[in-house]
């Protein structure tokens, strides 16, 4: 099977940096399981909007519960039998090269740029969003904003009534 050049991009991403052939990125998951499944895992409508962007522009997007996270956040690796839980709640023990990021409290947010943690997934009393285009040196600064914009679009589109307020980089 030929790999799309982003997706294979963010899998040599994955094993230069982690050095881990046990977890894929998102894009490729979620492709994956179209290809064998013919759909992808609904979680809420808030995260398959982020599913159906990273497949749309091939850039992982993550989202998270903003009043559930305490800033500031950090990217580090994670730390050897540090426990990660998933959304559907799946506990997995990290094997201390991870790239992982972390809230001022220690929770992992994101298993980068593979999977969003239970911690502070969106839920339906969600009001703030914390939306996150995971971009690597490779990968052209264009696109990763493009995804977020995309993002931006099909939230405007699904919740009329949602303010986006910036976009950082």
């Amino acid at each position: 099977m030929k790999i799309e050049p982003i997706i294979r991009t963010y899998r040599e991403f994955i094993q230069l940096k982690i050095g881990s052939k046990s977890y894929i990125p998102i894009n490729e998951y979620l492709i994956r399981r179209i290809l064998r499944w013919g759909s992808i895992p609904s979680i809420n409508s808030v995260v398959d909007i982020a599913h159906i962007v990273t497949i749309k522009t091939l850039i992982p997007i993550a989202v998270f519960d903003y009043d559930r996270i305490k800033t500031p956040l950090l990217l580090r690796l994670s730390i050897p039998d540090e426990e990660f839980t998933d959304v559907k709640g799946r506990v997995r023990r990290l094997e201390g090269n991870e790239l992982v990021l972390i809230d001022s409290n220690s929770s992992i947010l994101y298993l980068c740029p593979s999977r969003i943690s239970y911690y502070a997934v969106p839920t339906h009393s969600t009001r703030k969003l914390l939306v996150l285009a995971f971009g690597i040196p490779q990968i052209p600064k264009s696109l990763v904003l493009n995804a977020l914009k995309t993002f931006r679009q099909y939230i405007s589109m699904y919740y009329p009534r949602c303010r986006c307020s910036s976009i950082h980089t």
